[in-house]
């Protein structure tokens, strides 16, 4: 029987998680680290993937922003 590994990180900024998510992505790549499940929490984050566009956002990232959520623009997923 195979053992699901997990990692609870808490609360952690998104970027800093995305880095961490891309680095353990090419280290299971190759085969460096066996398959992990991180358990993470971000402050409120409103990603816009690579097919997103700016409509997708009526209100404008500044008012998002100035409601507390961070804005990041990520290279996968869509809005």
């Amino acid at each position: 029987m195979a053992t699901l590994e997990y990692l609870w990180l808490g609360r952690v900024p998104y970027g800093d998680a995305w880095a961490l998510q891309r680095h353990l992505a090419a280290a299971r790549a190759r085969g460096d680290v066996d398959d992990l499940v991180l358990m993470v929490e971000h402050a409120p984050v409103y990603t816009m993937g690579r097919n997103g566009t700016a409509d997708h956002v009526p209100s404008g990232v500044d008012h998002l922003v100035s409601l507390g959520a961070e804005y990041v623009d990520v290279d996968r997923g869509g809005s």
